[in-house]
């Protein structure tokens, strides 16, 4: 019995090892450093407080996959990997409507001299049924070029709003983008 007992243990181990793994793989694991707060050249919104826990499993997979298909929009030859993302999470009493209309176009290009584009940076989720937004930034500085994804979604447990802030840079000098 007790033999049993030592291989039953073993083998919930080696899942529960296993199962860390396949987690870091799709959800970027070490490619996603969190930051101590946010970055120069993104404004930070008045009423929003920094969340020091980890970003939840489902919010890292929904933005491991933005971020996985950003990189097969190069060129076939063209590197297509994403590199490393920093990341913070803010909390707050906001609405969604807030913090897309706070983080426009003209904000965020005289704050940051970020790219205005054609069209609105933000997709409002509720023609999805989603409480939610996606903004999405780029910017080129020399040979870097810096993309900035801002997500807001309504917490349905706490009713805050919670906005996700991702970053990745790269140097653009050879052909393909090139990680840090």
């Amino acid at each position: 019995m007790r033999r049993y007992m030592t291989s039953a243990l073993v083998a919930v181990m080696l899942l529960a090892v296993m199962s860390c793994s396949l987690v870091d793989r799709f959800t970027g694991g070490a490619d996603m450093k969190p930051v101590a707060q946010l970055w120069p050249d993104v404004p930070a919104m008045d009423g929003l407080t920094r969340t020091e826990e980890d970003m939840p499993i489902g919010t890292k997979l929904i933005l491991r996959t933005i971020i996985g298909n950003l990189g097969l929009m190069n060129k076939d030859g063209e590197d297509r990997s994403t590199g490393d993302i920093d990341w913070t999470w803010y909390s707050g009493n906001k609405t969604v409507a807030d913090v897309q209309a706070f983080y426009s176009a003209d904000k965020m290009a005289s704050a940051g001299n970020w790219e205005k584009g054609k069209n609105a940076p933000c997709i409002d989720g509720k023609e999805k049924g989603v409480d939610g937004t996606i903004c999405v930034f780029q910017k080129k500085v020399g040979d870097r070029s810096a993309g900035l994804i801002i997500m807001a979604m309504t917490d349905d447990k706490t009713k805050k709003t919670d906005v996700y802030y991702l970053r990745i840079e790269g140097d653009t000098s050879s052909k393909g983008a090139k990680t840090k």
